[in-house]
């Protein structure tokens, strides 16, 4: 789960609504907000809280917004047909005398966290294991809305369908495999689910010492999004060796080798921001949504601002819980 900002931005754009004489669209990095009409404008310094932010009652109160909230989380709503993803307000709201500066992260300042999710079912807990210190956690992937610019126009990516599941990631060192959730180490148990998984596709076998292949376990019982399955399986989508993220292509080898299902891939080619459109639609494993893409370089490389590049971009409608079929 990447880590909560709750930033000072500038308006980078005020824009009409298309249906609404009295709301605006207000520009926040790559991020749309329906506000109020004539409440804003290009250039002003304002506090940007992000979906899945949780505001105090005090603060909500304040700022006039706790109906508009669920329960305190701020989430995407769609306005007379504009999405709108996330709370913008002033910096007025800041303790007086506080001084800040463009692109502070205040969340800590005003009280704001991050939601977080209940805790899943039974067979997807387990007894954790005194951790490895080499059976390292997954990148946490941004959202591409807070890093517009981060990948660079016509620069080589892979886009591959975010599932809706659950983290897998399975280690081997010196013979002993490591099982586990996004943050988990996990002893073995014949009912849980991220053994199962590492059983049933034999991993012990086929991953070599000093690696740790990474996953996203779905089907029933795992998330809303089944995909039509009878049983719960996993989609592979990367993987670490000697400390090292492989490339595409030798992890793309490494699955085809061991008969080992990928998430799918949607795009290779040169990256343009229109092929962020790829995040809609159905799923290509289901009749149903697709939650979103993953974009990443097709050659590894790093940004001060995110460490290791890679981004993902989430479906409004997904985000709307609208999860109805889509044949």
């Amino acid at each position: 789960m990447a880590k909560l900002r709750v930033e000072i931005v500038v308006i980078d754009d005020i824009e009409e609504h298309p249906d609404a004489d009295r709301l605006e669209i207000a520009k926040v990095k790559g991020w749309d907000v329906v506000v109020q009409k004539d409440s804003l404008k290009k250039g002003d310094w304002v506090i940007y809280a992000p979906i899945d932010s949780m505001i105090p009652e005090k603060l909500s109160d304040k700022l006039g917004v706790t109906k508009y909230l669920s329960k305190g989380r701020v989430r995407t709503a769609r306005l007379r047909g504009v999405y709108s993803q996330g709370l913008i307000f002033s910096v007025d709201h800041l303790p007086g005398g506080y001084y800040y500066e463009l692109g502070e992260n205040v969340a800590g300042v005003l009280g704001i966290t991050k939601f977080v999710p209940p805790p899943p079912p039974v067979h997807m807990q387990g007894e954790q294991r005194r951790k490895h210190p080499d059976f390292y956690e997954y990148t946490e992937i941004e959202n591409i809305k807070n890093y517009p610019d981060i990948l660079i126009e016509n620069e080589e990516v892979i886009i591959t369908e975010k599932l809706h599941g659950t983290n897998f990631r399975c280690g081997m060192f010196k013979d002993d495999m490591r099982v586990g959730s996004h943050h988990t180490d996990l002893r073995e148990k014949d009912t849980n689910i991220y053994w199962i998984i590492a059983r049933k596709f034999e991993l012990d076998k086929v991953i070599p010492d000093d690696t740790i292949l990474y996953g996203e376990i779905y089907g029933p019982g795992v998330q809303k999004l089944a995909y039509d399955v009878k049983d719960v399986t996993v989609a592979f989508f990367d993987m670490k060796q000697g400390g090292q993220y492989m490339s595409f292509e030798f992890f793309k080898k490494f699955c085809e080798d061991n008969k080992l299902p990928m998430v799918p891939v949607l795009f290779e080619g040169k990256w343009t921001k229109g092929l962020m459109e790829l995040a809609e639609g159905q799923s290509t494993l289901a009749k149903h949504i697709r939650e979103g893409i993953v974009i990443k370089p097709k050659n590894e490389r790093y940004d001060r601002t995110i460490r290791r590049v890679i981004l993902k971009h989430i479906n409004e409608k997904y985000l709307l819980k609208d999860y109805g079929d889509l044949k």
